[in-house]
């Protein structure tokens, strides 16, 4: 009985951990997507290409990495719910 309340909490605790870095690469996200407009802006007056052409494959990094840790962040979830409520998840 311990062993499965601590696995739960393990799950839940590993939950919020994914769901705080979700937030993060939101940012990160973002944080991205401003320095490409910014970056496109400055292309404008003469800037380098290349500072564009790096700031979109960070976008799409970004990208990328956000939507891999809302996967991560939606298995664990399901594992979770699997664990606490067997029949539920399998309704999903």
């Amino acid at each position: 009985m311990i062993s499965t309340i601590a696995g739960v909490e393990s799950l839940y605790y590993g939950l919020v951990s994914l769901q705080n870095s979700v937030k993060v690469q939101q940012r990160a996200l973002k944080a991205a997507q401003d320095l490409l407009s910014h970056n496109r802006q400055q292309l404008q007056v003469g800037r380098l290409p290349i500072e564009v052409t790096r700031s979109e494959a960070l976008v799409e990094t970004s990208q990328l990495a956000l939507t891999q840790i809302i996967a991560l962040r939606d298995q664990q979830e399901n594992v979770l719910r699997s664990v606490v409520a067997p029949q539920s998840a399998h309704q999903s």
